[in-house]
């Protein structure tokens, strides 16, 4: 019965052990997918018997051993072939090796065995290529020439050590490449004018490379929906368009570069728009109204390290999928923004969803662990990947000139992971609700001018893993209850003058002891007008005393009478004494 079968589809079925010998007994079989699974041991030779094979699926896997001649002596019909992500397995071939198959597609990704650092000699042989995916093998050398003239629609050559610029005449020898992924290499020298001529280019990876020079517009067409330039030399202003927008991008990288001016207004009406991130550049002026008005799916939102100025436009809140709002390392003024409760992801009322361009077209090549993305979640630089960043939820305005108080609406972000406000000019309290943001793993409020005592909600931020309260003026005694009690290091609570208890080493005696300036202030103020009032009562009875005395000589005749006479005594007994002496 099962001579007849000819597709078997067993992907993602929790599968381990071996691949039983007899699958090659299938002789109809067309489609053999048993990729992601567990599998392991060798693979078994007499694949090499399914002379109607089309379609070999067995990466993500365990396999180890070698894949031989023998393994594909019989397979003419073979067009797809996908051995990736099984680092232990080799391919060992004879060098003047011709395959029996012409592929369409072929990925060894993560295949660190198959191809001994160098693209090998049998690709050559292969006249019919669609899609080449050969990711994180090794290679290092420059892109062959062979690679002119292919039908290539994909190509990519990602986490390599490929050298040399990126062929002048790429757009005219592969003018129907739609996806190019050359990120992480050795590459250098601009970009060739000839990517213009890709008029279905979509998915651009050229990161973490040595490539250097301005860019092109007419690179920016409404085909386009990924870009990623990051951790280059590039630098100008980022174009405009040529006749066309960026209308259905949906990831814009640009971090680590050199780019200049205001922020691309090419994005102005890419409303489909999930992911950008600029940080690291020289951009400046104000953040645009726009990005609020017409980018309503932002997700990813990163700005920092540049140069903008003015204030945080209000309608940012505008973004309700907003998971990361980092605008830090900038120029920023005024006030935090206090409709937070728009957010609606980190309110945590939305899911966390990573970008469609990863979770379905390119799986395994867009930002899965091997693209990583520089987050300060945790007060240090850690690498993420980006199905990994977007299932944070995180604020950083840090670093900016920022002033006012921290609003009372950030407690309503039962969604929020990590928050930083650190290095601005913030005054007034923790709001004392603080507790109810339950999702909060780091807050970092060091560096303001913030007062009061800490909130003793803090205590039941049971996920808190870092807490950075220092160089501020709060006062009182360091809360003690709760998961507040496990932060044992005084550089948490440090350079508050007025604070005290465990774990600095100002011990609480009395709490009046331990007062703010403003408090303190008001008191030295107090005791003055309490002296001056005491002062002025002592004269007022000396005069009234004196006068009242003087006002009843003058009155009473007897009185002055004897007034006199008293005086008159006095003075005689004391003329006699001197007389005696």
């Amino acid at each position: 019965m099962l001579n007849n079968l000819k597709f078997l589809n067993l992907e993602n079925c929790y599968l381990s052990g071996r691949i039983p010998s007899s699958l090659g007994n299938l002789s109809n079989l067309e489609y053999l997918d048993v990729s992601d699974n567990s599998l392991i041991g060798e693979v078994p030779t007499s694949f090499g018997r399914l002379l109607n094979l089309k379609v070999l699926d067995i990466s993500d896997n365990l396999f180890n051993g070698f894949l031989e001649e023998a393994h594909f002596a019989n397979l003419s019909q073979l067009h797809t072939l996908l051995i990736g992500y099984n680092e232990f397995l080799s391919l060992d071939v004879k060098s003047n090796w011709v395959p029996p198959f012409q592929l369409k597609s072929l990925d060894a990704s993560s295949c660190i065995g198959c191809f001994k650092s160098k693209f090998p000699r049998w690709l050559q042989t292969q006249k019919r290529l669609v899609s080449l995916v050969l990711s994180n093998i090794s290679i290092s050398s420059g892109i062959p020439k062979w690679l002119d003239g292919q039908n290539l629609t994909t190509l990519d050559l990602s986490h390599n050590q490929i050298v040399g610029p990126i062929p002048h005449n790429i757009g005219y020898q592969m003018p129907n490449l739609e996806d190019l992924f050359l990120s992480t290499n050795f590459m250098n020298g601009s970009l060739p004018l000839s990517l213009c001529k890709l008029k279905n280019l979509a998915y651009v990876d050229l990161s973490n490379n040595g490539l250097f020079g301005k860019i092109e517009g007419c690179l920016l067409t409404s085909k386009l929906h990924l870009l990623d330039l990051s951790l280059n030399e590039f630098f100008g202003t980022f174009p405009h368009s040529h006749g066309n927008d960026l209308s259905n991008i949906e990831q814009l990288n640009l971090r680590s570069n050199s780019f200049e001016g205001s922020m691309p207004i090419v994005l102005k009406n890419s409303k489909i728009l999930e992911f950008i991130d600029l940080e690291g550049n020289k951009f400046s002026g104000n953040i645009p109204t726009w990005v609020g008005d017409n980018l309503g799916n932002l997700q990813f939102l990163r700005l920092r390290d540049n140069q903008f100025n003015g204030t945080i436009p209000s309608n940012l809140c505008n973004l309700k999928n907003l998971q990361i709002l980092d605008l830090a390392y900038n120029q920023l003024e005024g006030t935090i923004l206090h409709n937070l409760s728009n957010f609606k992801v980190m309110m945590g009322n939305g899911r966390n969803e990573v970008s469609l361009v990863c979770r379905f077209r390119f799986p395994q090549l867009c930002y899965d662990g091997k693209k990583k993305v520089i987050q300060s979640i945790k007060l240090s630089n850690f690498n993420y990947s980006l199905s990994q960043l977007m299932l944070m939820v995180n604020i950083d305005l840090s670093k900016n000139h920022l002033v006012g108080f921290i609003p009372r609406e950030i407690t309503m972000l039962k969604g929020l992971i990590g928050l930083n406000l650190s290095h601005n000019n913030l005054t007034g309290k923790i709001p004392v609700g603080i507790g109810e943001a339950k999702s909060l793993e780091s807050l970092d409020l060091s560096f303001n001018q913030l007062s009061g005592s800490i909130p003793k909600s803090l205590s039941e931020l049971n996920s808190l893993g870092v807490l950075r309260l220092s160089h501020n003026n709060f006062s009182g005694n360091i809360p003690q209850e709760g998961h507040l009690s496990t932060f044992n290091d005084a550089s948490s609570f440090d350079n508050n003058p007025y604070l005290c208890g465990n774990p600095l080493p100002v011990k609480c005696v009395d709490e009046n002891v331990f007062k703010s300036p403003k408090i303190e202030n008001q008191d030295q103020e107090d005791d003055k007008w309490e002296k001056w009032l005491l002062y002025l009562m002592i004269m007022f009875g000396y005069g009234v005393g004196f006068w009242g005395g003087v006002v009843a000589l003058i009155l009473k005749k007897n009185r002055r009478c004897a007034y006199f006479k008293f005086i008159d005594e006095i003075k005689d007994k004391i003329l006699a004494a001197m007389k005696w002496r």
